[in-house]
């Protein structure tokens, strides 16, 4: 249980840092949160775009079943894995763009999460492809946007779904707090009895999601993830 609420709190960490840094950019880089690395089996984000001030200790990004091995020089995946992009099963298509403003309601569409988890993995190997650099706004793929994390895709989703809610049916709203941002690998067990791992939400609160179980804790979902990061498939513990 102190693994686990170390490693809860190295992600609360995180988070702060992430949405900190993304509030005091400057000019096209303000409200950004940092693009995903584009080197392949990845699934982290870069230093580029953190102001030297907000930039994590690495020791954040090492959970405390893995503190034995060291830390790493540079930030990597090994213990948890950045998304970049809100991966989020309802969506909407804004007419006039992020962020919102004003009394507008929105048409919602709903993406089931497997189609959008479909997209993304098309749209990461492509990008690793054509050593691309991650910091489009946004993915597109027939009716399914991508936003990458911004801290207008926070306000917009936060504004819209939750503060204009009379237009929005209860079935489709959504808030931050079903957006990861970082996600801990389900086998980094803190205990022999079961598999999972906490998850950072865009919204800045962390819990602790068993495996399988809800996104991101899908079986479905990490299948994919682990495929794009190059480890070995999730094993269960029976």
């Amino acid at each position: 249980m102190a693994r686990r609420t170390q490693s809860r709190e190295n992600l609360r960490t995180l988070g702060i840092k992430l949405a900190k840094n993304a509030a005091e950019l400057s000019g096209e880089s303000r409200g950004s949160y940092p693009p995903m690395s584009s080197e392949a089996n990845r699934l982290m984000f870069t230093t580029e775009g953190f102001l030297p001030k907000n930039l994590p200790a690495p020791e954040l990004l090492v959970c405390p079943s893995q503190v034995s091995k060291g830390i790493p020089q540079e930030f990597d995946d090994a213990c948890y894995f950045y998304t970049g992009y809100a991966l989020v099963e309802r969506g909407f298509r804004p007419p006039g763009g992020w962020p919102f403003l004003g009394d507008v309601s929105y048409p919602v569409s709903h993406y089931p999460i497997d189609n959008v988890m479909s997209v993304f993995s098309a749209f990461y190997n492509e990008q690793i492809a054509r050593a691309g650099n991650f910091k489009d706004r946004f993915v597109r793929e027939g009716e399914i946007d991508i936003y990458r994390l911004t801290e207008g895709v926070r306000h917009g989703y936060e504004n819209t779904l939750d503060c204009v809610g009379d237009d929005i049916p209860d079935e489709v709203k959504i808030n931050t707090g079903s957006i990861p941002v970082l996600i801990e690998w389900p086998d980094n067990t803190h205990s022999s009895e079961r598999l999972g791992g906490n998850v950072l939400w865009l919204n800045g609160y962390v819990e602790w999601v068993k495996y399988p179980g809800r996104f991101p804790m899908t079986e479905d979902a990490m299948a994919i993830f682990t495929k794009l990061a190059g480890r070995p498939p999730i094993g269960r513990l029976d």
